[in-house]
């Protein structure tokens, strides 16, 4: 069993485990109501089981790569918080309640579902983090858990030099997402600017 899956009930495990490739990296992942959600570097899934996956015993695993992200949405309600996500040719949800029922609900629509915990605005927010990234040029490196800029373009590292104002605004943005403290903002701030005047 992969160690970043053991937080998923056996059941998500069980679903989720063949449908990463073996070098795929998990970043985040959550527990909801019969169903599961993780994010990769590269895509997000969500697993259902039992009703939600639309029969009794059924089950499903649905992928969106980063590229076919158009938003993700996060909800919270009273008693309740789903995690919505938007792409073309996806649900649309409109019905966020625990009582609705019907293929725009959360309950029924296979791009959405209602979370466990109360850590739901911070697994969305790495997707988001890491979707606007792709769509903006950017590349996951896998070492950093943190975007970097390469436009895809450029054929090395070497040959491209990010204008450190870009570096800033990325390092801002983790900050303001949470991802990363102020002080290692701070650090990362310091070592940017370094000998610049």
């Amino acid at each position: 069993m992969r160690r970043e899956l053991a937080p998923l009930d056996k059941k998500a495990r069980k679903l989720l485990e063949p449908a990463i490739a073996p070098n795929e990296r998990i970043l985040a992942g959550a527990r909801g109501l019969s169903s599961a959600i993780i994010a990769t570097a590269h895509r997000v899934l969500i697993c259902r089981w039992g009703v939600t996956s639309g029969a009794f015993f059924g089950s499903q695993v649905n992928s969106w790569e980063f590229s076919h992200i158009t938003g993700i949405e996060f909800r919270r309600g009273v008693g309740s918080a789903a995690i919505l996500i938007q792409s073309r040719g996806a649900q649309i949800v409109t019905r966020f309640g625990n009582q609705d029922k019907g293929p725009t609900s959360v309950w029924e629509a296979p791009n959405a579902l209602f979370l466990l915990g109360n850590d739901g605005d911070k697994l969305a927010a790495m997707p988001r983090q890491l979707v606007s990234a792709y769509q903006s040029g950017s590349r996951f490196d896998e070492t950093q858990s943190a975007p970097t800029t390469r436009p895809a373009s450029l054929p090395s590292e070497s040959t491209y030099m990010p204008h450190p104002a870009d570096d800033l605004r990325k390092y801002a943005a983790l900050r303001d997402d949470g991802l990363i403290t102020e002080d290692e903002y701070q650090a990362k701030k310091a070592s940017i600017l370094g000998g610049r005047t």
